[in-house]
């Protein structure tokens, strides 16, 4: 009827069924059972069916609370795993930047020696130069070679090598789209506990890892099954 594959069966009904012969009470409990099922309105006769007629209600507010509830989560971890992907996405970004910085540092540093002369000194600051220009072409050279290795990867990743090049379908925003809420609620009927930290940690992976997926949630449950995720234990770095 809803996603929703349990109901709730408050004790206050005891008054009730203890009037009720064993045979009504099975009847009532079947009725509840199809009704959470698929809707069906059961066909009770006599008194059974005003009997169900509140606990029909009470059911209906069961399964009102349960979606906001679900539609809290959906929103919430999506919103978490968004901000939590964009930080490492940030963090990473400024240590490469740091790593650059630091090399193109060390690069500039030169080191004259003590006692030369002007003439020297000037001599070899030209020689310097030379060699900077030369450094400058080998680079570009390399440069290049690194587009054909990203190309090769592009080849690998279409034949399911499972790699590919820079793509903003592949930033943790974009990955998030991929999965709708019956996704998500998917995940989290097997992993109540920790759903939102599953999906911030596979969705991280494949951000970082530039990897195709074919379908995200099944993709997500198989990580988790691969990796032996524990619901209940904590994760403090999304599990990766």
């Amino acid at each position: 009827m809803n996603g929703k594959n349990s109901f709730v069966v408050y004790t206050d009904i005891k008054e009730i069924t203890d009037e009720l012969s064993d045979a009504q009470v099975g009847q009532l409990f079947t009725a509840m059972i199809e009704y959470q099922t698929d809707g069906t309105e059961p066909d009770l006769n006599g008194t059974l069916k005003y009997i169900f007629i509140p606990i029909r209600q009470q059911m209906d507010r069961d399964v009102d609370k349960w979606e906001k509830v679900r539609a809290e989560k959906v929103k919430s971890g999506r919103k978490g795993g968004i901000a939590s992907g964009e930080s490492r996405r940030k963090k990473r970004q400024k240590n490469e930047a740091n790593e650059a910085n630091e090399a193109l540092a060390s690069d500039k540093n030169q080191v004259i020696p003590t006692g030369s002369t002007d003439a020297e000194n000037e001599n070899e600051a030209n020689e310097a130069v030379n060699v900077t220009v030369t450094v400058t072409d080998t680079v570009t050279v390399t440069d290049t070679v690194t587009d054909t290795v990203t190309a090769t990867d592009t080849a690998d990743a279409d034949s399911g090598g499972g790699e590919c090049v820079n793509d903003d379908s592949f930033s943790i925003r974009s990955l998030w789209d991929r999965l709708t809420p019956d996704d998500i609620d998917d995940i989290y009927e097997e992993y109540p506990e920790s759903g939102g930290l599953l999906i911030d940690a596979v969705l991280s992976e494949v951000s970082k890892k530039r990897r195709r997926v074919k379908s995200m949630p099944a993709y997500i449950l198989g990580y988790a099954k691969k990796v032996g995720w524990d619901d209940a234990a904590d994760h403090f770095d999304g599990g990766a």
